[in-house]
């Protein structure tokens, strides 16, 4: 009790930052897969243009659905029991007047081989097995039963695929011409992918040799900064706001908690354990690399009102910090190479939702404000 003139005992309880105990960095080796750049990568990002390009007349007559058809629709969803009867309904997939691009480059193609042939006014229920990579994980290998009412259809008109339409894609003057900037992006791509592989292999092994105990509040804020990450990736991927304002209710932001709290420790111990080798190897960020490295942030990111000078500056000085790290370790750890598909794949949190594509808009691809790829040279 505070008493005027007597004097005043109080307690302050904070968090400090972390310290870990790390072993031999130097003790380390890694497997991570080499990855080959795909020449079916080509015809699924043109085939995707020209969906970006097509248009939608209606159909002069009534028909079946094909392959390629707009289908408006009225969509249920629900678990499937062991013996093929309706389980719990899965709210998240329920959609009214939600509009089904017939493809399997916009829809897996089990469901949309369940749905072509189907007539305006018709319900079809059929039951198929979400993929094991399919985007959102709570999905990923469940059986589910779908009810599909056909409301309305339209035909989708897709330009040719020709010199003109690679032109209008893109810098390039000839479909072929096109082709092989897409090559060179896709090497390129698959080089920095396997770059990628590399590190995380070597940051896996590295996370293993160390120990101790972090704040929460950190934790909380990595969960959060990953939230917030995965939720932009999917704005960029098109999801409209309906769905997003789903994802952003209290009970699926505990969900994403949960499930993500393991991989936010991990992500937290590992960038620890990297500043602790840049101590023993004695590497550090200089002002001048900081400072050319800002400049690029700057000119992309500096007009956003979302952007934080000081949370960005130190973003970068940590990536720079973890970029001299991996390199030490890339040259003095032992790496085996193995094909893709040998190492099992982790599950990944809603921050690596878009991953699949990264290529399209990474590998020298840049799109405009207009949705228009500029090819680099």
């Amino acid at each position: 009790n505070f008493k005027s003139g007597q004097p005043l005992n109080f307690e302050v309880v904070m968090d400090v930052y972390p310290t870990i105990k790390l072993g031999d960095h130097l003790s380390i080796s890694a497997q991570a897969e080499v990855v080959e750049a795909e020449e079916a990568d080509i015809p699924a990002f043109l085939q995707e243009q020209q969906y970006r390009m097509s248009r939608t007349v209606e159909i002069p007559e009534p028909r079946p659905a094909q392959e390629g058809d707009m289908l408006i629709a009225d969509m249920s969803a629900f678990a499937a029991n062991e013996d093929g009867s309706r389980g719990p309904e899965l709210e998240n997939l329920r959609a009214i007047d939600v509009e089904l691009y017939l493809s399997p480059f916009r829809i897996f193609a089990d469901f949309v081989e369940a749905v072509i042939g189907i007539q305006v006014g018709e319900t079809r229920e059929f039951r198929i097995k979400f993929p094991e990579d399919y985007m959102t994980q709570e999905l990923r290998g469940v059986d589910v039963i779908f009810n599909v009412v056909a409301r309305s259809m339209k035909q989708r008109i897709l330009p040719e695929m020709n010199d003109e339409f690679a032109q209008k894609i893109s810098s390039a003057e000839t479909l072929e011409d096109l082709k092989t900037l897409l090559r060179v992006n896709l090497k390129k791509q698959a080089e920095t992918a396997t770059k990628v592989n590399i590190e995380k292999a070597l940051t896996d092994e590295l996370v293993k040799l160390a120990e101790g105990e972090l704040p929460e509040t950190m934790i909380e804020e990595e969960t959060e900064r990953e939230f917030l990450l995965g939720l932009d990736e999917l704005r960029k991927k098109g999801y409209d706001d309906k769905d997003l304002a789903e994802m952003e209710k209290p009970e699926e932001k505990e969900k994403f908690r949960r499930t993500a709290r393991p991989g936010v420790i991990q992500t937290i111990m590992k960038e620890l354990a990297i500043k602790e080798v840049a101590k023993r190897v004695k590497v550090s960020v200089t002002d001048e690399e900081l400072d050319f490295e800002m400049k690029a942030v700057r000119s992309e990111y500096g007009k956003m009102k979302e952007f934080n000078e000081e949370r960005v500056k130190q973003a970068v000085a940590d990536q720079i910090l973890r970029s001299k790290v991996l390199d030490v370790l890339r040259e003095k750890c032992p790496v085996t190479m193995v094909p893709t598909g040998t190492l099992k794949a982790e599950d990944d949190d809603l921050e690596a939702v878009a991953e699949d594509e990264t290529w399209l808009t990474e590998s020298g691809l840049v799109y405009d404000d207009s949705g228009k790829p500029l090819v680099a040279s």
